[in-house]
Formats: structure tokens, sequence, C-alpha cells
């Protein structure tokens, strides 16, 4: 709606609108993905910003550009410009009555924030739910498959707004802390793949950590075969920074790892070293993707603890030392200079089919100028491989300290690593690659793998 007036009321409405205005023209205009303005005699209530994106250089804001009137009970989901526009602001604020709005999943408590409720409207969407000053219930595709939405007031800056990042390849979104990875895991967990856009560290990320069962850390992505899913679709590069810390103790979910699913021709995860991680999973999990669907990884070092943990006997392991399950069908998944010099180690003898580097994968797979040197493999070798459980399409130039397994690559196992760095010089002769960057850059150390 361009300007709610003359006392009307707006409620129980849905936008993902996506609106772009050159800088400049806001000044005179206000736009909003439920309103542009609201006056002073008219009221927004009760409706949702789904994943709609409003950018420009004034009066822009993810319910409405200017407010005068009322705001009561609305949400918006996608991080990014606030509830309410303001003059020469590209972000606006948060009020009450028009926040951002946490989503609250059924794997979490949907209880906290009302009861079941009596749901209204036709077909696939059956409509928004008013909790008052719990939030919103937004029904999805059946009767039951439900999102919860609490408000939260966040005005804070996670990822680098304020220095004109936008998610696009020349100005990507910037994370510095762990509450800006946080963030992401929780818009992505929202249904917002971030398809096409850009996301930096541009720091190393330490998680803390306490106890003996401190979960710390939400998968970016969710992957179900029975319920919705989640993925992350977009472009993710470390720029050589670490991420350490993370506490994942989810024994009875699978697909989890810094990322938990990652989908798209397109998408990327990148030049990223995972440290000082501990997983506890039921099964098809890594140390950075725990589910790969045509997506590529390149240049990411695994260096971490993780620990898999709660296999059922019956279930099979599938882990990997940086992906869980790659699938990728017509399509390649590439792994190109990466480097694992951590631990695989299991609890029971129930760890297997397993991969140094994937656990299982459908389609083509390609290694090139990778480096498998475990500081130290316990694994039970059932039907288990250096770098791929169930074989590889090709491998160039990709070497192996350690067998786990079949064997995969080139025995460096009798080789300096300045003769390992000769030996790939000469086989990447004449092609532009950076040659065994993975070892050139990363220091060797280890990883901790404790089997599901």
């Amino acid at each position: 709606m361009g300007f709610n007036s003359g006392g009307a009321s707006v409620s129980g409405c849905t936008s993902a609108a996506t609106i772009s205005i050159a800088d400049g023209i806001t000044k005179f205009y206000q736009y909003g993905g439920i309103a542009g303005r609201n006056d002073s005699f008219s009221t927004i209530k009760d409706c949702l910003a789904l994943k709609a994106k409003v950018t420009g250089s004034s009066y822009v804001g993810a319910i409405v550009g200017m407010n005068e009137g009322t705001l009561t009970n609305n949400c918006y989901t996608r991080y990014g410009v606030c509830g309410v526009g303001e003059l020469n602001s590209k972000r606006g604020s948060d009020q009450v009555g028009a926040q951002y709005g946490r989503i609250i999943t059924g794997y979490e408590a949907p209880t906290a924030f009302g009861s079941v409720a009596t749901t209204y409207g036709e077909g696939d969407y059956t409509g928004i739910t008013s909790y008052s000053t719990k939030g919103l219930q937004y029904g999805k595709y059946t009767s039951t498959d439900y999102f919860f939405y609490s408000p939260v007031t966040l005005n804070e800056d996670y990822w680098g707004f304020a220095g004109g990042a936008d998610g696009t390849a020349e100005h990507p979104y910037i994370i510095t802390s762990t509450e800006g990875l946080d963030m992401l895991s929780e818009q992505v967990k929202g249904g917002d793949g971030y398809q096409g856009e850009y996301f930096e560290l541009s720091d190393d990320i330490t998680y803390t950590y306490s106890g003996t069962n401190p979960d710390n850390y939400t998968a970016i992505g969710y992957y179900s075969t029975y319920y919705y899913s989640q993925p992350f679709k977009g472009h993710f590069d470390g720029k050589g920074h670490t991420v350490s810390g993370i506490r994942i103790y989810k024994a009875t979910s699978p697909y989890q790892g810094l990322f938990g699913y990652v989908t798209k021709s397109s998408a990327e995860v990148k030049n990223v070293t995972l440290d000082d991680a501990i997983i506890v999973s039921y099964g098809y999990s890594a140390g950075v993707v725990g589910h790969l669907e045509y997506a590529t990884v390149s240049n990411c070092h695994v260096t971490a603890s993780v620990t898999l943990d709660k296999i059922n006997s019956w279930n099979p392991s599938f882990r990997g030392g940086f992906i869980g399950v790659a699938r990728g069908s017509s399509y390649a998944i590439r792994f190109t200079d990466c480097l694992f010099d951590g631990q695989l180690l299991m609890m029971t003898k129930k760890a297997e089919n397993c991969g140094g580097f994937v656990g299982w994968h459908e389609g083509y797979i390609y290694f090139t100028g990778c480096y498998f040197n475990p500081f130290s493999v316990t694994l039970n070798i059932y039907q288990s491989a250096t770098y791929s459980r169930n074989g590889l399409s090709k491998i160039e130039h990709s070497y192996y300290k350690t067998t786990y397994g079949t064997a995969q690559g080139i025995d460096a196992s009798g080789m300096t690593d300045e003769q390992l760095l000769a030996a790939d010089d000469s086989a990447r002769a004449g092609k532009s690659v950076a040659a065994m960057s993975c070892l050139r850059c990363f220091s060797i150390s280890s990883i901790l793998y404790l089997k599901t």
C-alpha cells in the first residue's frame, strides 16, 4: 500500500516485496514493505514483512517508510533495513509495534509464544494469527507447518550496513562477530537463502563455551527429507579467517557443520578455517558443510575438534572432514586447494562409511590440489576412503600423508613439505592456478573428529 490514511486500518497482511530506490529519490517520498506512509489517524497491525527487501537512502522501512499513526504487533524477517524509515537514513529504526521478528520454529519451543491458534484464510496459506505482545504465527503450505515470530528490538549493525554493505559483489555484507554469523544462521533458517548475495568475514570469530553440553551454535542452513529445507544459496568468503569454538549438540538431528545445507550452482564457501569445534549429531555431518548440493568449496582448512556422537547401530555414518553428503547429479562438486590436517576420532566402532573429505556423494566430484594430512585417525575403516567414501570422478595433484580406508590420491608419506610443494609445482606447471595454496597459506595443525 502506498499511503494508509483517513483512519484506515491495515491488518493481517503479508508482504514479500523487493523495493529498490535510487539514492536521493526517497527524500520526498516514502517506501515500506507494508505501506509507504501511515498517517496520524491510521493503523497498521498484525502484519508480516516476510523476507521483504527495501533499499534506499531515506524514508525506507521494512514495515512502513514514514509513520505518524499507530503500529501494533508488526514484524519483519529480513535483516537489513529496520521497521520504520527515517529522513536521510538507509536503515531507519525499530519501534514498538514494528520490530524484527526472530523466527521460532517447531524445532524450538513455539508454545512459549502462545498455544495452538485458530487459523484463517484460504488455499496454501492459512494466514497470520496475532499473539498480542507474544508475536505472530504464520501458517505456510500446510495447517501444521507454522512459523512463529517473536518481536525483538534490533537496531544493531552486524553486517556492515553503515559502511555501505548491501550484499553485492562490490559491497558484500561484512561479518565481524559471533552475532553476525548467528544472524546469518537465523535468517537462512527463516527462509532467506541469499541467492546471489555475498558475505565476507573481516576478522577471526571465536565462540565461547562452558560446561559439558554448551550448545552455542546453529548450523547455517537446514536440510530435511521429511519437512521443509532452508539452504544457504549465496557466496561466503572467509578471507582466510578462522571460526573457532563452535559447539553443536544435536544427537537427533543430521546435517550439521559450520553450514548445515548449501545448494545452488553459484553458491560457494571458500577461504575459511574451522578450528576447535565439537559437533554432536545424528549423521551426515562434517566440519564445513553437512549437506552440499551443486555448490563449490575451495581453499578451506579444517583443523577443528569435531565430535560426532550418538549414532544408532542401523544408521550409516556418512561423515567427512569437510562434507557429510555432497549431491550434484549431473553437476560437478569441486574441491580446490583444501587442507585437512586434524583428527578423525570415534567413541565407538559404529563410526564407519566415512571419508577423509566427503562422507557420501552423488554425481561428479573432483579434487584439485588438496591435501589429507591427519594428525590422527581412529575411525572404523569399513567402507571408508581417504577423500570420498564412495569413489570419486577425478583427482588431480592431491596428496595424502596417511590413508584412511581406500587410498585415493598420491602417496606423500615419504615426502617433506618442501618435496611435496616441489611435486605440486611440477604437476601444475603452465597452469594458471596458485600452486598448493592450501599448504602455502595455512599452518599445519590438528582437527579432532569424534564419531556419531
